[in-house]
């Protein structure tokens, strides 16, 4: 499942830098919606196979102490960022 969206991560990408030719402003929020779409995609394909591989014993989770406020930090900043990128 990887590789067909890391392929159509490609083009994606490819035309949203221009090096097809200029895009209308609708197209290139269009291609950036599909962008993200596809990033989420493939975050969830990947926890999709560790869950799987965690299943089968493949491997172990260690629990370990975290620092809570920096989890928090880190999931603020993200949303920010997706915030922002959304408009």
């Amino acid at each position: 499942m990887r590789t067909p969206l890391t392929t159509i991560k490609g083009y994606v990408s490819i035309v949203l830098s221009g090096e097809t030719g200029p895009l209308k402003d609708q197209q290139k929020y269009f291609l950036q919606t599909s962008d993200r779409a596809i990033d989420r995609l493939t975050l969830l394909v990947s926890d999709l196979l560790d869950i799987s591989r965690l299943e089968a014993g493949q491997i172990q989770m260690q629990l370990r102490p975290i620092a809570l406020q920096e989890v928090v930090t880190a999931v603020s900043v993200n949303f920010a960022q997706q915030l922002k990128a959304q408009g």
